[in-house]
């Protein structure tokens, strides 16, 4: 009798035994599976500042894209129609760089350009300079496309918009003179909020409210405290520093943003890594520029070798509440989407 309790208890015992290893055994193997992203195999393009300050970073694009499925960001020109970009090529050889212009729609060609004028540093970091011919008409709109050839693709394309205006008068009262100020205004409030060294300066431009809930930091804007803004306990160090694109702007008015990464220690003194997003719009007044909206986002890059797992969760730390979230039918996968 005990022989025949003990056949029919083993194998139960054994599949019981075997489903908690494999179990384990698979959650371990998930939790640490990590595959390292690919290096970028396609140069980035900022244009340049007369003071070399970058700004309107731009990603490549191996294909003609319609300006209906996007809307690149905002170039002014000197009153000579002219202006200058920086080219990283990202370990590639470049062996040409053509400009086109378009009419503000992308659809029709005014001009295609072969540049020469262009200095390569010693780390291979292209500047060129170019000086759009007389086939546009001063304070409207139109389409720059960069094309770079490298030894392994040909016309890998950046868009901006740009614009220009004859005289110095015009060019101030449309914005075309003041986008250099508005980059200096918004990288100094990024600074001093990054590294804590102006309180006064950045208090005097936001608008904190006493009743709101400082104590989520993946969200920040005008109405938050200083203490806020300026990242709360954390010990931030900027790994990454943005390079701010203009998204539009009126006759006094700029939208400017910026991505960029921090570095932080958690409780654990292991070191975390922030993606972050600023969004400033920004109005000139006659003392200076006026800060009319401020918002940031904050989400920690998931670390699959540090995470902290539990039993029925994943602590992702500081991130979007609104996160994309999907499970398998039998709740064994997880999975979830940064931005």
């Amino acid at each position: 009798m005990k022989n025949l309790i003990f056949r029919i208890l083993y194998p139960v015992l054994v599949f019981i035994a075997a489903v908690f290893v494999l179990e384990a055994v698979s959650f371990h193997e998930g939790g640490s599976t990590t595959t390292a992203m690919a290096a970028p195999t396609l140069p980035v393009v900022s244009m340049e500042t007369e003071d070399g300050v970058l700004f309107n970073r731009m990603t490549g694009y191996t294909s003609a894209r319609s300006l209906s499925t996007f809307r690149p960001d905002y170039t002014p020109l000197s009153t000579d129609r002219s202006g200058s970009f920086v080219v990283d090529p990202k370990g590639q050889t470049i062996t040409g760089i053509t400009i086109e212009v378009r009419d503000s729609s992308g659809e029709d060609l005014i001009e295609n350009t072969d540049l020469s004028d262009y200095t390569t540093a010693d780390d291979g970091t292209i500047t060129a300079s170019f000086t759009l011919k007389d086939l546009i008409s001063p304070d409207t709109p139109y389409l720059l496309v960069i094309l770079l050839d490298t030894e392994d693709q040909q016309d890998i394309r950046y868009y901006t918009r740009v614009s220009y205006s004859e005289d110095e008068t015009i060019a101030k009262d449309s914005n075309l003179l003041l986008y250099e100020s508005a980059l200096d205004f918004v990288t100094k409030f990024h600074t001093y909020a990054v590294d804590g060294s102006n309180e006064a300066w950045i208090t005097t431009y936001i608008e904190p409210d006493a009743a709101k809930d400082n104590s989520d930091l993946s969200f920040v804007d005008i109405t938050s405290s200083y203490t806020a803004v300026s990242y709360g306990s954390m010990n931030v160090t900027q790994v990454t520093a943005p390079v701010f694109g203009i998204r539009g702007c009126t006759s006094d008015t700029y939208v400017l943003y910026g991505t960029y990464t921090l570095s932080a220690p958690d409780s654990n003194n292991i070191t975390c890594y922030f993606d972050c997003t600023e969004t400033f719009r920004i109005r000139e007044g006659f003392d200076g520029f006026h800060l009319i909206s401020y918002s940031r986002s904050m989400e920690e890059v998931f670390d699959p070798q540090n995470a902290d797992y539990q039993a029925s969760s994943v602590p992702l730390g500081i991130a979007d509440d609104n996160m994309q979230v999907e499970a398998s039918e039998d709740s064994s996968c997880l999975a979830f989407v940064q931005a």
